[in-house]
């Protein structure tokens, strides 16, 4: 239970900082207004489905909410500032520096790969993140349910594309 609470937050703690990196580009690069407020708006999805409990819990959620507020400034800076005054801030958030992106929580700790047999897809399959193709291909025919498959037939290739897609070709 714990496990799956901890890959919530890590998963929270990545579209934070995933959502700082993706609206900084969509707003200073791109001038990307329409996108930088549908990423907004996916984080603001995932706070609300998020049920902080621990102190930690609590200050990612923060975290996430100040972040969100952040990055909306440009774009509704007197709601964003109402909001800011809220949550209790003393200080104005249009003098608040832009949040920064910490690299370490856009890591992604496994990749879902598809599996297909003779290029129809079979299977979807949960591996660390990365693999070289040869230990993806270990992986992925190493699968109790990937082996009930290939039972019976000879396998002529196996084609990788990392963290991706493995694609083994069979006779039989």
């Amino acid at each position: 239970m714990s496990s799956l609470k901890e890959k919530r937050t890590r998963d929270l703690k990545r579209r934070i900082h995933f959502t700082i990196q993706r609206v900084t580009k969509d707003i200073e690069e791109e001038k990307q207004f329409n996108t930088a407020v549908a990423r907004l708006m996916e984080l603001s999805n995932d706070l609300g489905s998020f049920n902080p409990s621990t102190p930690g819990e609590w200050s990612l959620f923060r975290e996430g909410v100040e972040v969100l507020l952040t990055c909306l400034t440009p774009i509704s800076p007197h709601l964003c500032e109402e909001l800011w005054q809220t949550l209790g801030n003393a200080s104005l958030i249009s003098r608040k520096p832009w949040p920064a992106v910490d690299p370490s929580a856009l890591v992604v700790d496994t990749v879902t790969v598809v599996l297909q047999i003779n290029g129809k897809v079979r299977e979807q399959v949960e591996l660390p993140s990365g693999l070289t193709p040869d230990e993806m291909r270990e992986a992925v025919l190493a699968s109790e349910a990937v082996a009930r498959r290939l039972e019976g037939k000879e396998i002529v290739k196996v084609i990788t594309v990392p963290e991706k897609l493995v694609n083994v070709v069979v006779k039989g």
